[in-house]
């Protein structure tokens, strides 16, 4: 209980740090959003393209998609275009994911 009442001790800038970090948190915590993250580390961080990532889940297309944006607008993923093809990877700059996808392959 200690640690709860030092929070009024973080600076403001530590405690929106702590709120980005849980959103990101909420966001892994839906169970299909985490499969496409734990998918794309097991694809040794390459980039995949949409096509491959709902078919390899056995998902539909409209619902990896949706997910697939949502994760990219935390950060989580990049996005890159080419003609028609839709490619997602890890956003291996965000140190965050880095540190999630080295937990996630742990634990495989």
């Amino acid at each position: 209980m200690k640690s709860l009442m030092n929070m009024e001790l973080l600076s403001s800038d530590d405690l929106k740090r702590m709120e980005e970090l849980a959103d990101l948190f909420k966001t892994l915590g839906h169970p299909y959003k985490l499969r496409i993250f734990k998918y794309l580390c097991e694809c040794s961080y390459e980039r995949m393209r949409v096509l491959d990532i709902y078919t390899a889940l056995g998902a539909q297309q409209a619902t990896t998609s949706r997910h697939l944006n949502g994760l990219k607008n935390k950060g989580l993923l990049k996005r890159t275009k080419e003609d028609r093809k839709v490619y997602y990877e890890l956003n291996l700059e965000n140190e965050l994911v880095k540190c999630l996808s080295h937990c996630i392959m742990a634990i495989n």
